[in-house]
Formats: structure tokens, sequence, C-alpha cells
């Protein structure tokens, strides 16, 4: 029913821990456990959030739940998941795996749970321009939907789908960080 899914803040009932269970989060390999993203039909949902791949950078922070710059991240909300990096002369990429499951489900010994299939789900991506130096175009890559729809103020290209990954890309139209 397209309700919220929440990767952090909240309070009471809708609290959302957050503890790294392999590593910080910041390496390849590296699992995040978000317990009580959703409540959904009354039944708890958490998630896995695997740090696939890190090239090319590292993390300035693996999560940045609250606003706590005023300029530079005045417009983050803290039930985003929005991790900040630091990308080397030339560019870099993360890739993160997103596993929903049941909630109290986690298994430390095996790093899984009951895995939950979600229906009807709306992703929004946000912050997809460039950091200000040529060719810095940012991409977001994304699978598991049968439709997409961009606004229609975007600087987003029209989605392709990328061979190497097997992910739809949606890529920036400009470089400059607006």
């Amino acid at each position: 029913a397209y309700n919220n899914i929440n990767f952090g803040g909240g309070s009471g009932a809708t609290l959302v821990t957050i503890t790294p269970k392999v590593g910080t989060g910041t390496a390849a390999g590296d699992i995040v456990l978000y317990q009580n993203v959703a409540q959904l039909s009354g039944t708890q949902i958490d998630c896995i959030i695997k740090t696939r791949s890190l090239t090319g950078g590292s993390f300035t922070n693996y999560d940045q739940p609250l606003v706590t710059d005023g300029s530079t991240f005045n417009s983050n909300d803290p039930r985003f998941f929005s991790p900040q990096f630091t990308f080397n002369a030339g560019g870099g990429t993360a890739i993160f795996d997103f596993q929903f499951i049941l909630g109290n489900s986690y298994n430390n010994a095996t790093n899984t749970g009951t895995p939950v299939v979600l229906q009807n789900v709306r992703v929004n991506t946000y912050d997809i321009d460039g950091n200000g130096t040529g060719s810095s175009n940012q991409v977001n890559e994304f699978d598991g939907f049968t439709t997409s729809e961009l606004s229609s103020a975007t600087t987003i290209q029209a989605p392709t789908f990328n061979t190497t990954t097997n992910l739809t890309r949606y890529r920036s139209n400009v470089s400059t960080n607006n």
C-alpha cells in the first residue's frame, strides 16, 4: 500500500535500530541490520543491507540519519538510506544489496532472515547530479521492478539497461552539484 520504508529515526513503535552485523558496513562484504523499517498489516519488517562492493573511494558516513551539516545535507530526511562517499579522481562506485526480512528473524550465525516479498513498491532516489567536475555525472541502478517514471522537470536521462550489471541505470544529465 506504498507505506514508507524508514531507514533511520522514529520513536516508540516506529524506532529503527541500526546494528552492524559483519564489519561496519563500510567495506565489501559488510552487513548492517536495520530493524523495524516498516510495519505492514501489523507485521514488523527488517532489512539486511550488504555492502557488495566499494571501488574508487571510501565512506564519509555509512548512513547519514540526521541533518547535521545545515548547508551540505540540508535536505536529508532521517528515514532515507543515505550513505556519503568520498570518491577518488575519476570516480567510483558503491553497490548495496537490500533484503527485506520478517521482523526479528535475523540469524547471527548465517547472516540471513526469513525473506518477505514486498508488493506495490515505489522507490525514490535523490541527489543524482555531479560533483562539479566534468564527466562526474552520478548514476543509480535498480532491478526487481516492472515500471518506472521520471518527473517532468528531471535532470535524469531516459533509463537504460546496463548489460554488465543487469540493472536499470538512471544517469544524470549534468555534472554540476545542483
